[in-house]
């Protein structure tokens, strides 16, 4: 089966003629898409570091709220093939953007190389439901989730804004981080 196309070029926000559960679900990511660029518009005025990801081919950078963040100053785009950051196999040959204010970000721009096997995409049907292989693909490599943290946190610790681990074991008691490990709320 081919999913039917929900968005396309002229119609950013959902193509005419949609089912209601096809609208409804369009609606709800519009309203997320809309959402997350309100909330990246309010860290660019606060200073505050963000990334935001999708599939270099989504219709979401067709959102205007969303494209709309790319004219604010200090906003840049990267695009990598995540195969060039995992370790994991096997491989997908997945382009996904990224679209942030921290620049040290853009180092993870590397497109494949095409030096290895990529997996085919697919589809399968159990029970009779369908599983497209991309919805394993939702979740970042577990190699690219460490690059990306090693470099905020270097961006952080040079802002001076991340503390270091001995000042945040300064700042609690032991029972203090027990009570948290716990769930307990401290009085």
């Amino acid at each position: 089966p081919c999913p039917r196309q929900l968005r396309d070029e002229v119609h950013p926000y959902g193509r005419p003629n949609l089912s209601e559960a096809e609208y409804r679900k369009l609606a709800s990511a519009n309203m997320l898409y809309a959402f997350c660029a309100k909330v990246i518009h309010w860290c660019l005025d606060h200073n505050v570091l963000f990334l935001l990801e999708n599939p270099a081919r989504s219709w979401m950078w067709a959102i205007p709220e969303v494209a709309g963040l790319m004219m604010r100053q200090g906003v840049a785009e990267v695009v990598f093939s995540q195969c060039m950051q995992s370790d994991a196999t096997p491989l997908r040959d997945k382009r996904t953007t990224c679209v942030t204010n921290c620049n040290e970000l853009l180092t993870l721009g590397s497109l494949c190389d095409g030096k290895h096997m990529h997996a085919d995409w697919g589809v399968k049907c159990q029970d009779g439901v369908w599983d497209f292989d991309t919805a394993e693909h939702k979740k970042f490599p577990r190699l690219l989730s460490r690059r990306i943290a090693r470099i905020v946190c270097k961006r952080l610790r040079i802002d001076n804004r991340l503390p270091r681990s001995e000042d945040l074991a300064k700042q609690r008691t032991a029972n203090e981080w027990r009570k948290e490990a716990l769930g307990k709320q401290p009085r």
